[in-house]
């Protein structure tokens, strides 16, 4: 990722500051200065937030708005950056509150984004590549393949955080080592290879489990899975084959017996349906002769009785419709007679209705004169009721018109008054109302002497902070140097005491052997006495144990040797840790001298009140109170300007209202005026003597008069012409029933004489008519019918039954009755025997059909399991050296062992071209043998070892100037190392904040030899106030006070 172009709106102390980063491509590194709290980092924090949406520190983006933004003017930040041949332009706004569009007041704004590809810097755009802050996240992290938090790390390194990757744990160095080295290839693979061997060790346990899921089955016996567990896998295959033999030479055996039961059964059941058959045919003879005695001999009698009958009843059927007819026809006749005694009552009423309707419609006809005298009366009423209306609807409205007056102008004088008092109220706000800018000025005053104190008093307060840190550290370095000088003292003193005894003993020892050598009367080796009578025997000579006591005092002479080494270092290392304890405490007196004065001159300068003792917080604290403060007296001047505003609003819609009241007043003036003219003329045009109500009332009663003549008239015409209607109609219904009459009268003597002739012939069945009619009645109820089905049935039931029992009869007449009982039992006790036989059949079946599959699951299984073995052996070894748990002595996996080899190569390159050189050549890097906090997972733990003790120790024991000179020889390096990686991430820029002012001079000089090594081939920028680096940096970024807040940015080239 390289910057080309940074513009910044409204953001921090910037109010629209550009900064063209392809003017600074002439030196190889270039200066971003100014003065403290002008916004230099504020640079770092606009690229962050543009590529990332966040900050370097613990900022929110949106408390980064420019105090002094207008409400109208939104914070905006616009990067362009260059990433391999693409050019990207991100623009980003924060979550702020700025002027509605409409109505009054601020409204929320919620966070924008936007990456696109363009040609150039404010050129047209090329393609859209995201705009939704999830979206925009993705592409960025796909594009640069690094996190905000890994930006930070290895590309922007932030004040006070510059040291992050050097002490990050191997975890948090290998996720950033990974996306940086392109080595995500290994751990895929990784997540792969456990993938198929977690995958291959559930298959093999699978296989066991089903192995131990067939051997288990209840398709064994208990003995037979006994004896199946006592054996070899090899040899359950043979057993179990002899455990399908037996089960298949049972099943033979049941099914040799299933066919002799079957042949029994067939047998029984044949006997058994012969005897049924022939026991149904003695119940039927014996049920046969039972319904011949019921249905023949029983009804013989009522048989013939039914033959005589319907003869009876075959003689009546042709007499039914005489009767019948004479029976109609006499009914008729006696309602026709009734029917013509009405019908003749009916003129009689119908002529004396006629004869009044006539003398009433006579009676209306001669009243037509009056009424038409009361019509024309009526005309004259609707031509006067409505001119009499018009009149009274004037005074009407001269009545509600007066009062609706006097109401105007009382509303037109109190709208006048509320105007009046409205206009006080505005007068009186605008002498209490404070101007806010002044207000402003004094907020936007505070605010800048706050970041004051705070960015001049923080460098201070950390430097305090860390080498308090430092000495508390070296405190406990050296209460460890001291344990371990006193641990180290005791050791020789033991060694010494050691030697001292091994000494003693080789001296009795070699005196025991010179004495057993000595003969009398020669010279002693040593005195040179020749009597040897006195000598004094402490131990005994043995040449072994002299030689063993010899080779034992030159160990104990080694240990003594190397304790008094190893105490003389700890001794060094003590006096060392004292001097760097002595200097550490030596600059925090002075750090904290310089932090009091420094707080001192400032809270002399401040109007506000402070305590003596230093506290950040307070510090803070007493600059938020008076913030605060002055925010209330805003809120209180906005509020009343609100007020006002409001009022004025209020005045103008009530000065409105007094106007729109006086046009009113004018315009009911007005209308009275004309109303009372047109009343004086409508009035001297007629004589009012009647209301129009009372005239109305007079017309609505003749006209009601007018129509109940009407209505009367034409009913009593209707009434006239429909009584000589019906009069007309009852006389030719009367002609029509006398003839009816005597047509019945002559068709009755016919068909009684028919009737008559019928009863008295000699083959007459009766000569009594009411037993002709009992016959007919039963002819209609259709018991001619039933007579002829009874009759027949009877004759059929005879047939049947005299035949079935005439054959029953000669077929059993040499059999006897059987005893079904018996056979039925035999019959069941073969069925059960067969039932039985079935079930053991079937299971035998089914139990060798299941062992047989079982016996072909095992054979399955462990061909299956014995091919799997192989890969399995294969893919655990492999997993176990990829996962580190073998195949190395350090046991460190696989994607931890490729980045330490890319990290070796960035410690490799940072002790061949900076850490040497930087520290005097007294540190270089190595790679950890352990973590300090000695935990497991360690390989890219890094130390350094220092040449002036000959130790290695952590990097975190380091001093805040060596930490800056490490972590920046790692910076420069890591930036080398990635840059010729084939598969690594893009890194052309790097930036440095702060951090030079703990170098002396001479380590400055070559650490900025360095950065300009690095600048060769990319952008280095950084952020220093050291007066030595602003003179010899030749294109410079001058972040610049304005006042008010306010920074500029200048490009300086010397």
């Amino acid at each position: 990722m390289k910057p080309v172009y940074l513009e910044m709106k409204y953001f921090g102390p910037h109010e629209d500051s550009i900064i063209d980063f392809r003017a600074l491509e002439e030196a190889p590194i270039f200066l971003i200065g100014g003065d403290t709290g002008a916004g230099k980092s504020t640079i770092f924090d606009a690229m962050t937030y543009a590529l990332f949406g966040s900050t370097t520190g613990d900022r929110d983006a949106k408390e980064l708005r420019s105090q002094f933004a207008p409400d109208d003017e939104a914070t905006e930040v616009v990067f362009y950056f260059e990433q391999g041949n693409q050019l990207y332009e991100m623009t980003r706004t924060p979550e702020q509150y700025l002027t509605k569009k409409r109505g009054s007041g601020l409204g929320k704004k919620v966070a924008t984004v936007k990456l696109a590809i363009v040609k150039e810097v404010g050129g047209v755009e090329v393609q859209s590549v995201a705009s939704k802050p999830v979206d925009v996240g993705n592409e960025i992290a796909s594009i640069l393949n690094l996190t905000a938090d890994q930006f930070k790390k290895i590309i922007l390194l932030p004040q006070n955080d510059f040291s992050e990757f050097l002490k990050s744990k191997t975890n948090d160095k290998e996720v950033i080592l990974k996306k940086i080295f392109g080595t995500q290839m290994f751990t895929d693979f990784t997540t792969e290879l456990k993938g198929k061997y977690d995958e291959a060790r559930k298959q093999s346990e699978g296989f066991e489990t089903r192995l131990q899921f067939e051997l288990e089955s209840n398709i064994w016996t208990d003995e037979e899975k006994e004896q199946l567990s006592a054996e070899a896998n090899s040899q359950k295959v043979e057993l179990l084959n002899k455990y399908v033999q037996t089960r298949s030479n049972s099943l033979s055996d049941l099914k040799k017996s299933k066919v002799s039961i079957d042949k029994s059964v067939e047998k029984a059941d044949m006997d058994y349906q012969v005897a049924k058959d022939l026991q149904k045919k003695f119940a039927d003879l014996e049920k046969y002769k039972l319904e011949f005695k019921t249905k023949i001999t029983d009804k013989a009698e009522q048989h013939k009785s039914e033959q005589v009958h319907l003869s009876e009843l075959q003689w009546a059927n042709p007499l039914k419709d005489i009767v019948r007819d004479l029976a109609t026809k006499t009914s008729d006749h006696q309602q026709s007679l009734k029917t013509q005694v009405e019908q003749s009552n009916a003129e009689n009423l119908s002529e004396e209705a006629y004869q009044k309707a006539k003398v009433l419609s006579d009676t209306l006809s001669g009243q037509s004169d009056d009424i038409e005298k009361k019509k024309s009366q009526i005309t004259q009423l609707t031509a006067l009721i409505p001119r009499v209306e018009s009149i009274e609807q004037l005074r009407q409205k001269l009545e509600v018109a007066k009062p609706k007056l006097a109401v105007l102008q009382k509303q037109l004088d109190e709208q006048s008054e509320a105007a009046k008092l409205i206009s006080d109220k505005i007068t009186l706000k605008n002498k209490q109302l404070v101007p806010t800018a002044d207000l402003q000025k004094t907020r936007n005053s505070l605010t800048k002497e706050k970041e004051t104190f705070v960015e001049t008093l923080t460098p201070l307060l950390n430097l305090v902070t860390n080498l308090d840190s430092d000495i508390r550290q070296e405190n406990v370095n050296l209460g460890q140097l001291k344990s371990e000088q006193v641990a180290k003292q005791s050791a020789l003193d033991v060694a010494k005491k050691n030697y001292d005894k091994q000494i003693s003993r080789r001296q009795g020892l070699m005196i025991a052997q010179l004495q057993k050598e000595l003969v009398d009367g020669e010279p002693c080796v040593v005195c040179g006495s020749t009597d040897h009578s006195n000598m004094v025997h402490t131990v005994d000579a043995n040449e072994t144990e002299l030689k063993a006591a010899m080779e034992q005092v030159d160990q104990s002479q080694n240990t003594f040797a190397a304790a008094e080494k190893s105490l003389s270092t700890v001794k060094g290392n003590v006096v060392k840790s004292e001097a760097e304890l002595k200097s550490k405490t030596v600059s925090l007196d002075k750090a904290k001298s310089d932090l009091s004065v420094t707080y001192k001159q400032l809270t002399e300068k401040s109007d506000l009140n402070f305590s003596d003792k230093f506290s950040l917080e307070q510090v803070k604290h007493s600059f938020d109170t008076k913030i605060s403060d002055v925010d209330r007296e805003l809120t209180t001047a906005n509020n009343l300007s609100n007020e006002i505003k409001t009022l004025e609003t209020q005045f103008k819609s009530a000065n409105d209202a007094v106007n729109q009241a006086k046009l009113d007043v004018t315009a009911k003036k007005t209308e009275i005026t004309n109303t009372e003219n047109d009343l004086k003329k409508q009035s001297a045009e007629i004589d009012m003597d009647k209301s129009s109500s009372e005239l109305s009332e007079e017309k609505s009663r003749l006209t009601t008069e007018t129509a109940e003549y009407q209505k009367k008239l034409e009913s009593a015409q209707s009434a006239l012409q429909q009584s000589k209607l019906d009069l007309s109609t009852v006389q030719t219904q009367l002609k029509d029933t006398e003839v009816q009459v005597k047509k019945q009268t002559s068709d009755i003597k016919s068909l009684q004489k028919q009737l008559n002739d019928s009863l008295s012939a000699d083959d007459a069945k009766t000569h009594d008519a009411e037993v002709l009619n009992g016959w007919i009645s039963e002819i209609n109820e259709d018991k001619l019918s039933r007579l002829h089905v009874s009759i027949s049935q009877y004759s059929q039931e005879y047939e049947r039954l005299n035949s079935e029992i005439k054959k029953l009869t000669a077929e059993l007449s040499d059999k006897q009755v059987p005893n079904i009982d018996e056979l039925a039992k035999i019959q069941k006790d073969w069925n059960q025997k067969k039932e039985v036989i079935i079930q053991q059949v079937s299971f035998a079946t089914k139990t060798l059909e299941d062992s047989r599959n079982s016996l072909k699951n095992v054979q399955k299984i462990m061909d299956d399991q014995g091919d799997f073995a192989k890969k399995l052996g294969e893919i655990t070894s492999l997993y176990n050296i990829v996962t580190g748990k073998d195949g190395n002595d350090r046991k460190l996996k696989l994607e931890t062992y490729v980045v330490q080899n890319y990290l070796q190569r960035v410690l490799n390159y940072a002790n061949d071209h900076f850490i040497n050189l930087l520290s005097n050549n007294r540190y270089s890097f190595e790679l950890a043998d352990e973590g300090s906090d000695k935990r497991t997972d360690h390989g890219l733990d890094i130390n350094v070892f220092d040449n002036e003790t000959g130790d290695s120790r952590s990097s975190n024991t380091l001093s805040g100037g060596e930490t800056f000179i490490a972590a920046l020889s790692i910076a420069l390096s890591l930036s080398e190392v990635v840059q010729s990686s084939s598969n690594g991430v893009q890194i052309d820029a790097l930036f440095v904040d702060e951090g030079f002012g703990s170098l002396d001079h001479e380590t400055l000089e070559k650490a900025m030899t360095a950065l300009e090594t690095i600048g060769e081939n990319r952008m280095v920028g950084v952020i220093s106030h050291i007066e030595s680096m602003k003179n010899s940096i030749g294109q410079q970024v001058y972040i610049k006070k304005l006042g008010d807040g306010r920074s500029t940015v200048e490009m300086i080239n010397k």
